[in-house]
């Protein structure tokens, strides 16, 4: 059985510390387990939320969903979920940067003039609707299959396989050659579009997105300064080390992102 967390209820027995004395007066022990996601069908199969753990008589299932909607935004574990939201970051990015080169970009006469014959010249008649309509869709479906594809790509080589030798590097090289080659190739229809795809999207701006990355995501990259705790007077020592073993987890997990097989056992023959 996996918990997603533990809580410690506040107990004003002094005597409740006390093993032998819980368990003589048959008490469960001090840190109770939350509920855990599903333990058999008769809980809830939500996959996120406070419904974990509830009956599934208590409430409908689209209920519990729209109910617990606020936490979408915060979802990191739920597949479809967390490929549908990136799906929708690489549309606005696609879309957004793609209407900024669609205003610059060199247009040929004969192309322009179809597209302004179809949108029209009559106000509030929905020329805008019309002018994203011929333009927006190839941009955000481009910035769909960047993004969606970097995270696919990224999980089919790493996801629970974080005990591999293998530098990160050398999966985001290969993810961002893949999205450049096969843009290359969408953009130009040759050979050589492709590989210069491959040079420039996966080569050069590879190299950049790694640094800017591992910069970004180092604990405490984002404060101007360290960050300086001032804890209440009522604060107990459990919630201070709660907070300590949080800041812990975030270095962890850094160096087990960056570092290859940081943390396991280095065998050799001196063992």
């Amino acid at each position: 059985m996996v918990y997603h967390n533990t809580i410690k209820y506040p107990i004003p027995d002094a005597r409740y510390s006390d093993e032998t004395w819980r368990a003589k007066h048959h008490f469960k022990e001090e840190h109770q387990h939350d509920a855990p996601l599903r333990r058999s069908r008769d809980f809830k199969p939500v996959p996120w939320g406070t419904a974990r753990g509830m009956p599934n008589y208590r409430h409908s299932e689209p209920w519990l969903n729209m109910k617990n909607m606020y936490t979408l935004m915060n979802e990191h574990h739920h597949h479809p979920t967390k490929w549908f939201k990136k799906a929708c970051f690489g549309a606005l990015f696609g879309f957004i940067n793609g209407q900024i080169w669609f205003a610059v970009a060199p247009i040929n006469g004969f192309a322009a003039s179809k597209l302004f014959a179809a949108v029209g010249e009559k106000p509030w008649s929905g020329r805008t609707y019309r002018m994203l309509k011929h333009t927006a869709p190839r941009h955000m479906a481009m910035g769909v299959g960047v993004f969606l594809g970097y995270d696919l790509i990224m999980e089919f080589l790493r996801h629970h396989d974080e005990t591999n030798k293998r530098p990160k590097i050398v999966d985001h090289l290969f993810a961002m050659s893949v999205i450049g080659t096969v843009g290359g190739l969408l953009a130009t229809n040759t050979p050589r579009g492709a590989f210069q795809g491959f040079l420039w999207f996966g080569i050069q701006i590879g190299f950049c997105t790694h640094w800017i990355m591992e910069m970004g995501t180092y604990p405490g990259a984002s404060l101007a300064k360290p960050v300086s705790f001032h804890y209440d007077a009522d604060v107990t020592k459990e919630e201070k080390e709660r907070i300590e073993m949080i800041d812990q987890l975030d270095i962890l997990t850094y160096n087990l992102s960056k570092d290859p097989g940081y943390g396991m056992f280095q065998i050799n023959q001196k063992w």
